[in-house]
């Protein structure tokens, strides 16, 4: 099993540097100098490479271990993936780190698909720049270019349709809920319910709370409203008796006083006997105001003297 050195770094006072970036699986260790005439504090973390730069996910080695005056340490070995990072840092500027790392050589598979060429290489690594897909190897003295992407054809025309599949089979049912109450409050819910079984849950105003078996409590699973019922059928009810008639309602006032008698109207002339008698056409007789003529048998007209002509 081949042991190489990864890298060296010499950082200045409480300055946090990168001693290596890992381009092979194996297993490393760092050792620390103190070169100064005072007693120094090292930290040593390492940034997985999957862990995407999270400060959550440091893996710390040592942190602020003192190492004293003229003294060395070396950390406990611990295992590194490719692209995993170590970072290294020391409280003065005499602090002295270098790593090395032990590797299986035979059958190993190192591609690295990152943007800067890889430190360190070993015969036979292959380097994919992701900048621009270029494959590369390592003859030993520096990395080859033995292809590079080729640029994107033309889309070609659409395949037919392939056959409808068979349909999977049903899968299991999953678990149901059941509402087994309501509380007015969460911490009365707790009070009494401080632990629960799966599928569990209560009314909590408009929300409901469903234990979660995984996180051991319980939680908000949303407003709760129910759908709305059926519309109930119409309903017809019996038509009811009919009453009594009521009784007949007293009669009117009493009769008015009659009215005085009105004055004698005015008298009018006299017709002649011969205006009502039988007469023919062309025959006239006269009074004092009117002359009546008989314009047809029977028929008279009555014609005032003061308009005869």
């Amino acid at each position: 099993m081949p042991v190489k050195r990864l890298g060296t770094a010499n950082p200045a006072a409480n300055t946090t540097v990168v001693l290596t970036t890992s381009d092979v699986t194996g297993v490393a260790s760092v050792i620390v100098a103190n070169k100064g005439a005072i007693a120094a504090q090292v930290t040593v973390y390492v940034d997985p490479f999957a862990s995407g730069g999270n400060p959550a996910n440091r893996a710390y080695i040592v942190n602020a271990l003192e190492v004293g005056v003229g003294q060395s340490f070396e950390t406990f070995r611990f295992a590194l993936d490719v692209g995993d990072i170590i970072y290294v840092a020391g409280s003065t500027a005499d602090c002295a780190f270098s790593t090395n790392i032990a590797y299986e050589s035979s059958g190993r598979a190192n591609i690295l698909y990152q943007s800067n060429q890889p430190g360190s290489p070993q015969l036979g690594d292959i380097w994919i720049d992701s900048d621009d897909e270029s494959v590369n190897v390592y003859n030993g003295s520096d990395f080859a270019t033995v292809a590079t992407a080729a640029p994107q054809g033309p889309t070609g025309p659409t395949g037919p349709q392939g056959l409808l599949g068979p349909t999977g089979p049903t899968g299991p049912a999953g678990s149901g809920v059941s509402v087994l109450g309501s509380y007015a409050t969460v911490e009365l819910l707790t009070s009494d319910n401080p632990l629960g079984n799966i599928g569990d849950a209560y009314v909590i105003g408009q929300d409901l709370y469903v234990w979660s078996d995984l996180n051991q409590e319980w939680f908000n699973a949303g407003t709760f409203v129910g759908g709305t019922g059926p519309t109930g059928p119409a309903v017809t009810g019996p038509t009811g008796a009919t009453g009594p008639q009521g009784d007949t309602g007293p009669s009117g006032g009493p009769t008015g006083p009659t009215g005085a008698t009105g004055p004698a109207g005015i008298t009018g002339p006299t017709t002649p006997a011969t205006a009502s008698s039988t007469g023919t056409a062309g025959t006239v007789v006269w009074d004092s105001s009117y002359i009546y003529v008989c314009v047809a048998t029977d028929t008279w007209k009555r014609v005032a003297i003061s308009t005869w002509s």
